[in-house]
């Protein structure tokens, strides 16, 4: 797998189970797209690679690593709740997963707090293809 269609897989799940399926809009790495404004739920994707190993001898037998950041973002005066309901929903939508040739591993939902004008909550998702 190329690093683009690992790229694109990622994306077309995120696309499908958050942006699509929790109705939240998205802003990927290099987005030309303004994070919304108004007291929005939104999130901001991140794929972060990690290194390729070699697994055995052969043309296709390396394995990329590496970890989607979902950073979350809401308004201050809506607590916790509904960034913590959309990190639950990212853990269902990948955690133990595989899926167009990416494993999805254990999920982490960490809230930040206040940043800025918004509460944040990050999800990490590790996943190896």
């Amino acid at each position: 797998m190329t690093d683009s269609q690992l790229h694109n897989a990622i994306r077309d799940r995120f696309e499908a189970y958050v942006a699509g399926g929790g109705n939240v809009p998205v802003v990927y790495d290099n987005d030309p797209k303004a994070p919304p404004s108004g007291g929005a739920l939104w999130c901001r994707c991140t794929i972060q690679r990690n290194e390729t190993i070699q697994v055995e001898s052969g043309p296709a037998s390396y394995r990329r690593h590496g970890r989607v950041d979902a950073q979350l973002f809401g308004p201050l005066t809506r607590g916790d709740g509904p960034l913590l309901e959309l990190a639950d929903g990212i853990v269902s939508a990948f955690e133990g997963v595989t899926a167009a040739g990416v494993r999805y591993g254990a999920v982490t939902v960490r809230p930040i707090g206040v940043r800025g004008q918004e509460y944040q909550v990050n999800v990490e998702i590790p996943f190896t293809a």
